[in-house]
This record gives structure tokens, sequence and C-alpha cells, in this order.
């Protein structure tokens, strides 16, 4: 009896058991429904997360919804699909297939906020983008919002793991019913995919750091093969402005140029603000050219220099390593000034370990490099030190200049990067306010210009100014949201992001009061500073190496040279301004923005529906350029650092 007591105990330990386990979902099932909750919480957080900062453009109708899901439930699906593949034939494992699940779960948690913020999941540029000197900007964005976000990802992945684990779905129907669904949200998402302004927000995590990643490698193919459409014609002619007065004008001056870092036009008194952050500047434009319409090519500081350096325009998906001069010669400005045996210096507040910078600026003719390293400076911060002790580097150089020998100096500044907190003192004017974040902008601008004030009265007192040419220009511009999800500098190509100051004083030409003009409407790139001034100080002026870079603006232009522009840190934009108007390309989205920039200068109104021919033009054009140019620097464009004049 008591034998047969106990085996009927053990047989009903076995029942239960094998009940219990017919009501548990099998492995597979259970991971493809964690991640499937991870994934729709952290993207559907993201989106409330931008709407409530404005960015509520999707919100119209309800097609926004399978758009944004629509490659999270295909990467959903994927995984399903191939781990449940891979159980048929073997349990073993189960444990690290957890583990895994877990990491893309945390992976996505992490997402949230940079879906938030740069209205994309991570890419390759972003996260090579994420380095050392950008700590005290990347601290700014440790919120309680943002961790609450993170956290209900990963509850969604725990709750996932209950919930699917306890759905049985031992005759089928959960799992048809589940991947049924998902793929009708997927079909529905790519056929609405264009018609919903979501831009990258309708990326799946995964998916877009495995082909942003994969869009870096090296391009196949022959530049010379791909013809670029010329251009529409304009409704009226454009005239350009004469500067041939200016040609050898500083062939017996030394040369300033000062590159003022995350500094848009429109937040200048100069380009029409009723502010005036920066008077030094200011009264320096009464005495000079001031250009009203350049654009950087390049709305980042790394590839940007090189873009200005050598009067080359960067290429989409291509590291800062691909613009060194061993795998990119070129015969940067800087290089043709040394060889007519000018001394050359280039002084930055910054640190020329950042992204690569030192690649960009090693060898390309400056006999002297000092960034904050070498400055030293009595304050610093994460991404460089103050700009007096750097100014007083920049003098110094001067001051090295044997009488009667020329000198070429490049000034980079750091006031103006977020998070707008500059090195210096911590107790500074701060005539804007600190209310909003654009009134810290403001008032570094503001510290900024007071060290500008130091290097030219520090020129006059030592005789140079009036033999000094100078000239200033923004690296490129910064936003404050003023389209939806756009601040900073790289995530767009509106005129906040690319619409620069660029400004040329030449002692004894454009400061005497018969000078004319002293303002120039004709937009200009930054590729067209490096020939300026070459034509400026009597060098020849050498045809540019690709069609499409820069050329001298101080003589006639061809028709089809148009400020253009691209970025891809996000999704990957075109633009080009040609005349009034101003056109963006989204080549994976396929949408567009056509703005005419005479009557709507803040960029409000998008005409794509009313000019259809100029924008297929427009995108044709841009399209090619950029497949061209991508080959071009891909394969070293057969430059070669050429004999000097």
């Amino acid at each position: 009896m008591i034998f047969s007591s106990k085996n009927t105990r053990n047989r009903a330990h076995v029942a239960a058991h094998a009940r219990w386990a017919l009501r548990q979902s099998p492995g597979w099932f259970v991971r493809a429904g964690m991640l499937l909750c991870a994934l729709v919480v952290g993207k559907l957080g993201a989106f409330w997360l931008r709407a409530l900062d404005g960015d509520r453009a999707a919100l119209g109708s309800m097609r926004w919804l399978p758009v944004l899901l629509q490659d999270e439930l295909a990467f959903v699906l994927c995984v399903g699909l191939l781990d449940g593949s891979v159980s048929r034939f073997s349990r073993r494992a189960e444990g690290t297939r957890f583990v895994l699940t877990w990491l893309v779960g945390i992976y996505a948690a992490i997402n949230v906020p940079v879906q938030r913020m740069f209205g994309t999941p991570l890419t390759f540029s972003i996260l090579r983008a994420t380095d050392v000197a950008l700590l005290d900007s990347l601290r700014v964005y440790v919120t309680g919002r943002h961790v609450l976000a993170m956290g209900a990802v990963l509850g969604a992945m725990a709750l996932g793991r209950w919930l699917f684990g306890r759905m049985n779905p031992g005759r089928g129907r959960a799992v048809i019913g589940t991947g049924v669904l998902c793929l009708g949200v997927v079909l529905l998402g790519r056929s609405q995919r264009g018609s919903v302004p979501l831009g990258g927000l309708s990326r799946g995590v995964v998916a877009t750091i495995v082909q942003t990643t994969w869009l870096h490698r090296t391009p196949v193919g022959a530049a010379r093969e791909i013809q670029v459409p010329p251009l529409p014609p304009l409704d009226a002619p454009q005239r350009q402005t004469d500067l041939s007065a200016l040609r050898g004008a500083a062939q017996n001056l030394d040369v300033l140029w000062i590159v003022l870092e995350s500094t848009a036009a429109q937040y200048l008194h100069p380009y029409g603000a009723p502010e005036d952050p920066m008077p030094t500047l200011t009264a320096l434009s009464s005495r000079g050219v001031l250009f009203e319409a350049a654009y950087a090519a390049y709305p980042e500081s790394i590839k940007g220099l090189f873009a200005t350096l050598c009067s080359l325009s960067p290429a989409s998906h291509t590291t800062a390593a691909a613009y060194t001069q061993h795998r990119l010669p070129c015969r940067s400005i800087a290089q043709r000034l040394a060889e007519t045996r000018v001394h050359t210096a280039l002084v930055h507040a910054g640190w020329f370990a950042y992204l690569g910078m030192q690649g960009i600026v090693q060898d390309r003719g400056f006999a002297r490099l000092w960034d904050a390293e070498q400055i030293g400076g009595r304050y610093a911060t994460s991404f460089g030190v103050d700009e007096p002790a750097t100014v007083a580097q920049v003098l110094a150089f001067f001051d090295q200049v044997p009488p009667g020998e020329r000198a070429f100096a490049m000034y980079l500044p750091i006031t103006g990067h977020h998070p707008y907190h500059a090195p210096g003192p911590p107790t500074r004017p701060q005539p804007f306010g600190t209310a909003r974040e654009i009134d810290h902008y403001r008032n570094d601008l503001f510290l900024g210009d007071k060290a500008l004030a130091q290097l030219i009265d520090g020129l006059a007192q030592r005789g140079r100014l009036n033999r000094t040419a100078v000239v200033v220009s923004g690296d490129h511009g910064e936003a404050f949201f003023q389209h939806p999800g756009n601040f900073g500098h790289t995530l767009a190509l509106h005129e906040e992001n690319l619409h620069v100051p660029l400004l040329l004083v030449v002692p004894g030409k454009t400061d005497t009061p018969t000078f004319s003009p002293r303002r120039v409407p004709d937009p200009v790139s930054l590729l067209d500073v490096a020939p300026t001034l070459a034509d400026l100080v009597g060098l020849p002026v050498e045809p540019p190496v690709d069609a499409y870079a820069g050329q001298s603006l101080l003589r006639p232009r061809s028709t089809d040279h148009v400020p253009r522009a691209l970025i891809e840190h996000t999704l990957l934009q075109l633009a080009l301004r040609q005349g009034p108007w101003k056109f963006i390309d989204e080549p994976e989205t396929n949408r567009g923005q056509l703005y005419d920039l005479s009557a709507d200068p803040s960029e409000t109104r998008n005409l794509v529906e009313q000019h259809p021919a100029r924008v297929a033009a427009y995108r044709a054009h841009l399209r090619a350029w950029a497949a061209r140019q991508r080959l071009l620097l891909a394969h070293g464009l057969g430059l070669r650092a050429a004999p000097g004049p």
C-alpha cells in the first residue's frame, strides 16, 4: 500500500508537470514576444516624447502608426522565424538566446532618448560622433524623462515574457494570429511610408545601425560614368556681384581667417537679428564686404573644415579618416600660401583629437598647429580651453613672424558650441538672460565676441591690423527648433543649420568710404572661400578639381555653380540653393522640401506640389551629384600635391 500510494503521487506529479508544460509557450515564441513588446513600446515612447517637444506633423491621421512600427515588426517576424526554425531541430543554448534577446531590448531602451533627440535610431555617424570631448553636452540629456522611458521599455519586455509565456500556442492560433497582424502592419506601413512626415523615426533600431554601417563600405563604380543633370533655368536671370577690384588686393598683407563655431547668420545683427550678441563682429562688418547668403557644405565641424580648406564637398557615408592628406591629398589654401614663404598656423581652442580632426589639418600646409593641449589655458571643459588663452596664442604667432615677412593664421574658437557654456570664469556677462537655451547660446556668442575684440585690439596695438586681411566665416549654423525636431546643427539642412556669416575685410580697400559693394546677395558656398583667398593674395586661381568644387568670388562663376550641402547623421539629406529657390531631398523616404526664400526666408511653406518639374530636376541633379561625389572621394579623386605656382 505504501509503494502504491507513492507511485500514485509520482504519476500525479508527472501528469501535473505535463499539463503545465503544455500550457507554456515555446522559448522562441516567448523571445519574439519580448522583442515585440520592447520595440513597440520604445518606438511609441520616442514618438510621443518628440510630440511633446513640438514635432506633431505626423499626427494629422493614424497613418503614422503602421509607418512608425513597420521596421520593428518586420525585425520581430524575421527573428521569430529564424529562432523558431532553429528550435525545431535543437533546444540547446536556450539560455544564450534569452540573453541575446535581453541585449537587443537594452539596445532598444538606449535608443529611446536617441530617437527623441535625433529623430532616428542610433546610426553609424551618430555613434562615431559620441566622443569624450562631448561629455559636457551628453550630460545635459541624462534626464528623468529619458530614464523613465528606458525603464518602460525594459518593463514592457519583462511583461512580454510573462504574457507570451502563457499564450499556449500549441495549436498555432497565437503564432498565426500574431504573425498575420504584424505582417499586415508591415505591408500597410510600407505602402504609406512616403506620405507620412516621420523622417528617420520609422527606421528599426537594429536595422538602422546595420544599414548605416554597411553604407560606409567603399562604393563600387566610376565617377565618370555618372552624368549630373543640369539645373533648371531660373525665371529671371541672376546677376553676379562684381568684386574684381579685390583681385590681388592683399598680395602684400597678412591674412587672418576666423572660423566661428556653430554660428548661424540669422542670430547676428548684420544679418537682421534684432539682438546683437557679437558687437565687435558688427563693427568689423562696417569695414568689409558682407556675403548675405553664404552656406556651409556640411553642417558639422570636421568634414566642414576639410571642405573649407580644400574647397571640396565631402561625401555621404564617409568618416574623417577618408579626408586625410594621405588618403585624399589636396593643395589647401594654407599649403599654397606656405609655398610662397608665408608663415602659416592654425590655432584651435578645442582638441584636434576630436572625431579625427588631427587627420584633417595634419600635412595641410600649417607650419604650426596649436590646440587645447598645447595652449593650456586657465579654464577648460571637455570640449576645450578658454578663448582669451587661445587668442593670446594667435597673437604670439604673429609676434614670431620676422619683420617684413607675411603670415597666414586660422583661428577656430569653440564659443557657441553646445552646451553653450564655453570655458571661462563662473561669473560671466549674461546680457540675454538665462530663461531659454537660445539665451545661453547668445551669451556664449557674446563671450566669444569679447575674445574677438581682444584679437582685433591686439593686432591694432602691434600695428598689424592695417596690414591684415580678415576673413570671418561660420563653420555651420545652429538650430533651436525653428522646424519640428531640429536642434543643434547636424540633423537637417534648413537655413538655421546651413546659412552662415561670411565677411571679408581688406585694409585700404573695403574700409574706404567709396568702396562698393558692401553687401553681396549672391548665394555662395564656403567652398568658395579658399579660391577667393588665393585670388585675393595674388595667387593663380587654379581650375577646380571637380566641376562642382569652389570658385573664386572675385571672378565670374559658371551658371551651375550653386551652394550644395548634405548630411547623413540621421537620414541622408541633400540640398541646394539656386537663386531664390532652396530644395531639400530625402532619398530614403523620397520626400522633398522646396522653398522660395525671397518670399519665405523662414522656410515655412513647402512648395513641392506647386512646382513638380523643378522638384524633379533638382532631385535628379542632387542624387547624381551625391553619388558622383562619393565615388570621387572614395577613390581619391586622382589628386596629387601639384607643385606650387
